[in-house]
């Protein structure tokens, strides 16, 4: 899940976490 969003959008370690759980969430 970190990968995608990480590739997704390059952010914070924090950052692309916290996109990850909303991507998943929504």
């Amino acid at each position: 899940t970190g990968c995608v969003a990480n590739s997704l959008v390059p952010l914070d370690h924090n950052g692309w976490d916290i996109f990850t759980f909303h991507f998943i969430i929504t």
